[in-house]
């Protein structure tokens, strides 16, 4: 293996060269501890889904009774149902998956019933009186399963549910332990009775309506949800809990119980991890709207993530430490009660609506409780995240994303909305968000609702801004210098140039804020960036001591500003441009920018191929410290013009080495 191989591992291994941050290797964002995927699993494709035509269903009334050694369900469901026109066959279609379906009735009516891949099929009896709504009544038994973090789980201390799962797809997984109609578009209410020895505990959604006990050893538990609630928003857990209560009193309104079902050894870490959960939803019912729920908890249970079920949340044991290390989490399921809960996505494709909404909400609180310089932190960090996801897994869209549970949905996501922030104004941005909640509670909306409000607020169109940064993937990547030049009257024109020089990603269309600092004061202009080169001049009293790009932050963006004092330690390659490099369309050649250290070392430039085998020498010797730049047009030392493919450029200097990929084309 040659040295340059060496390198190339490095680079591939290492992030094309740059230094990794402490913060950002040690970093762990709220959607790896939400939802933490295990690399061997693999997803379990749902077959087509005719669940739910021409019907909605209006509301479930579930019974069942958990079999805590063996794991067996034993269930009755009654779905009540409206009909939207004439039923397809003559027959419903629920979803119920890996459970036996023991009797149906339609009112008083049996009914013939069949299960294939995961559906209920009823048919109808040929002599059924047609009417609006419908009463369905489904009795069921089996071993429910789960996709390891979704699903049903039992053993003998604990039985629980979680809505979503990583390793199946669509995620809904309430079909694992009650027939439904399992997509998030399809909202009911809930009455959930649970039969459980009578030492066990039982929390569930909405707000506990009665416990009776049956026998001396048995009791039933009642649960209603009067809201409407998506099917994997729908919950159950059960065991030995330690039960205790906050209280959040509003500033209008009833107060609200804050309920929380955990381990009694735990019991003492929670009280003093949630102690900020009033705040929370405090400041979450100042910025968003009114808590939307009567109630809300969390149920500790020994799973991998956590999960925004609708009024109570579950959440992993290992997320409850004593010292609050996971506050983030626990406002991100909280501000889901709002964004997903409340107002809930209407396709699986559309799941930033419900993730970056709750990843910024998060960063919201941290900057209300902790600063300013908490929230940039939190911000830098999530860029970090999404770039490095982009540069590993691939780059795609926001909508319809190809990783559901991960950065470019998560923290870019959150981006989306800090842009919105900038390009809106702060007041406007919160007022779009209150009026989006308002509009569609206890409802569904899509990315298109969203954006019809924020345009309305906005006074408008907004397409530009939310087609770039969520139909397409990637991001900007700005060059960015100033030139003072002294006028005849005494005035200075400034000049700026702005370059966009991403690949694989459209050009962004931003206003961008330029901060002119002078001696005593700052002026503030705006500059719409939307070509791959932007030129603008501007006129003052006096020579500015810097030009700052995008000063607040508001641009998710990669930036190399050619103005700034070049510091004596830098060194590396900038991105070459334009690349992917057509020799015969960019007749001006490749442009390779770098910087080289003061150390009075020689610099060394080179092109290698895919096969580590050095096929043109750019730069060899001594050069002045600093930014310089080297012209390529696609040829080797022997002027004989490369083939397609992967090249990459190597800057040397001492011990120090830097690479960045070409893709040259012809």
């Amino acid at each position: 293996m040659n040295r340059f191989s060496l390198y190339l591992i490095f680079f591939v291994l290492f992030g094309w060269g740059l230094p990794i941050p402490n913060w950002a290797q040690e970093f762990v964002s709220v959607s790896e501890l939400e939802k933490p995927q295990l690399s061997e699993k693999h997803f379990e494709e749902t077959p087509g889904d005719s669940a739910g035509w021409h019907f909605d269903v209006l509301h479930y009334d579930v019974q069942i009774e958990p079999n805590f050694e063996t794991g067996f369900l034993q269930g009755s469901c009654r779905i009540l149902l409206k009909l939207k026109g004439t039923l397809p066959h003559n027959r419903l279609y629920f979803n119920l998956k890996n459970l036996q379906v023991d009797s149906v009735r339609l009112g008083t009516l049996a009914a013939e019933k069949t299960q294939k891949s995961g559906t209920l099929i009823i048919s109808l009896p040929p002599d059924f009186a047609g009417t609006d709504t419908l009463s369905v009544q489904i009795d069921y038994s089996g071993f429910p399963q789960n996709d390891g973090f979704g699903g049903y789980f039992s053993s003998p201390k604990i039985v629980f549910t979680v809505g979503e799962g990583l390793y199946t797809s669509p995620p809904s997984m309430t079909r694992y332990w009650m027939p439904c109609v399992d997509r998030p578009s399809d909202k009911a209410t809930l009455t959930l009775r649970v039969r459980v020895p009578a030492a066990i505990s039982v929390g569930s959604n909405g707000l506990l309506q009665k416990t009776t006990l049956l026998t001396s050893t048995l009791k039933e538990v009642d649960w209603e949800e009067k809201f409407p609630i998506a099917t994997y928003l729908m919950s159950v857990g059960a065991s030995h809990f330690a039960r205790f209560r906050q209280v959040f009193l509003p500033a209008q309104g009833d107060s609200i119980p804050l309920e929380y079902f955990v381990y009694p050894s735990d019991s003492t870490n929670v009280r003093n991890d949630v102690h900020n959960l009033p705040d929370m939803l405090r400041f979450f019912s100042e910025k968003f709207g009114p808590y939307p729920f009567k109630k809300y908890g969390m149920l500790e249970a020994p799973m991998q993530g956590a999960m925004e079920h609708q009024t109570l949340t579950t959440i992993s044991d290992r997320l409850f430490t004593g010292d609050r290390r996971y506050e983030g989490v626990y406002a991100h399921e909280l501000a889901h009660q709002w964004w997903g809960d409340c107002v809930t996505l209407t396709d699986w494709g559309e799941i930033w609506l419900n993730e970056g909404f709750a990843t910024y909400s998060d960063m919201l609180y941290t900057e209300h409780a902790y600063g300013e310089k908490a929230f940039r932190e939190r911000l830098d960090k999530a860029a970090f995240l999404y770039f490095r996801e982009d540069e590993q897994v691939g780059r795609f869209p926001v909508l319809n994303p190809l990783k559901m549970w991960g950065h470019t949905v998560y923290e870019k996501g959150a981006w989306v909305l800090h842009m919105l922030r900038g390009v809106v104004g702060t007041a406007r941005f919160f007022k779009i968000l209150q009026t989006y909640h308002q509009r569609y509670a206890y409802g569904n909306a899509t990315t298109v609702d969203f954006q019809s409000v924020a345009e309305e607020l906005f006074g408008k169109p907004l397409d530009w801004f939310f087609h770039q940064w969520l139909f397409e993937a990637g991001y900007p990547t700005y060059t960015f210098q100033w030139k003072p030049l002294p006028l005849s009257d005494g005035e200075v024109k400034v000049t700026v140039t702005v370059r966009q020089i991403q690949t694989l990603a459209p050009l962004f269309k931003m206003p961008v804020t330029l901060r002119f600092v002078f001696d005593d004061s700052t002026i503030d202009r705006v500059l719409w960036v939307e070509q791959t080169k932007t030129d603008s001049s501007f006129r003052f009293s006096q020579v500015p001591q810097r030009v700052i790009f995008d000063p607040e932050d508001f641009i998710l963006k990669k930036l190399i500003d050619y103005s700034e004092t070049y510091p004596k330690s830098a060194f590396g390659l900038e991105e070459p441009f334009p690349n992917p490099f057509k020799p015969e369309v960019d007749l001006a050649g490749l442009i390779v920018r770098f910087w080289n250290r003061a150390s009075g070392q020689p610099v060394r430039l080179e092109i290698f191929n895919l096969l580590g085998q050095k096929v043109r020498t750019l730069l060899s010797g001594a050069q002045p410290p600093g930014a310089g730049k080297v012209i390529w047009h696609g040829k080797s030392d022997w002027k004989d013009q490369l083939p397609s493919g992967l090249y990459f450029c190597l800057l040397h200097q001492g011990h120090s080495r830097s690479v960045k990929k070409i893709v040259l084309e012809r």
